[in-house]
């Protein structure tokens, strides 16, 4: 086979994958169109009843699982956890849980508006603390978070990055492994932002 061959082939199959990218694009670009014009509906009187149909927009505008389903999941567990410390907590945690409003706002107008940016939410934060005074606690917190969201983490380890949260003030002595997981990352989540 002489190069000038291998070359006319190349350009064609090339060209027809240029073809197939156009279609696909033209195809998701309708799509997106199609979403927007299709409102989410609202449940401003109950927040886990608005988390639960972006959850089901979620999967319906991106898919299963990808996008948003994390945080929104997250955000379900968070709002649902029993709550079952003492009050001074309690009150803490109603703040942390009032900030996070604006984060399931921010979920909606992004479902809404099918746009997903590479930066994130502006108040993503508030899920995913970043915050340079918990730098030293970084591996703990990273054990930690993986006890709490993944049933398959071998928790053996958990109790002693415990203590180091606990000796550190990022966490109450009280807290334990044998809290309910959902009560332990809203307690975690609520010390980790700046809204106290």
């Amino acid at each position: 086979m002489s190069f000038a061959k291998i070359h006319e082939y190349t350009i064609k199959r090339y060209s027809l994958l240029s073809n197939v990218i156009s279609v696909i694009e033209k195809k998701h670009g309708i799509f997106i169109e199609e979403q927007r014009q299709r409102p989410i509906s609202r449940n401003h009187s109950d927040v886990v009843e608005q988390l639960q149909i972006l959850l089901k927009g979620n999967s319906t505008r991106i898919r299963e699982g990808d996008g948003y389903h994390y945080d929104i999941e997250t955000l379900i567990e968070l709002f649902t956890a029993p709550q079952d410390f003492p009050e001074q907590e309690r009150q803490e945690v109603a703040q942390y849980l009032n900030s996070l409003h604006v984060l399931v706002d921010e979920l909606y107008e992004a479902l809404q508006s099918m746009t997903f940016g590479e930066d994130g939410m502006a108040h993503g934060h508030l899920l995913h603390s970043r915050s340079p005074k918990f730098h030293g606690l970084h591996y703990d917190l990273e054990k930690v978070f993986e006890y709490l969201n993944n049933p398959y983490f071998s928790a053996e380890r958990v109790d002693y990055h415990l203590r180091r949260l606990i000796s550190e003030g990022v966490l109450t002595p009280y807290v334990s492994r044998q809290m309910d997981k959902r009560d332990l990352q809203l307690l975690l989540l609520a010390r980790l932002t700046e809204v106290r």
